[in-house]
């Protein structure tokens, strides 16, 4: 009989919430985000376009500690009008 194990190296897996879509990824410390499918797979694309506007959602949960609730959904405090970071 054969096992099949996996190991998750990369981080957890983390859901963030952009433009009202939720974007599933592994949090990988150094490499950063390696997106990954609705089933958990890894995608086909590893990453997001440069222009995608997942990043600066992604950037701000960075900055902001990379918190997430007990659904592993980030945690994403809004910018307050001002902040020129978002």
């Amino acid at each position: 009989m054969q096992c099949l194990i996996h190991i998750n190296f990369a981080g957890p897996i983390v859901k963030l919430k952009v433009n009202g879509r939720y974007h599933t990824f592994e949090a990988h410390r150094y490499f950063g985000p390696i997106r990954l499918k609705a089933d958990g797979e890894t995608a086909a694309r590893l990453f997001w376009s440069e222009n995608s506007d997942f990043w600066p959602v992604y950037n701000r949960w960075v900055e902001q500690g990379r918190r997430v609730n007990e659904n592993g959904i980030g945690i994403v405090d809004t910018p307050t009008k001002g902040d020129k970071k978002c």
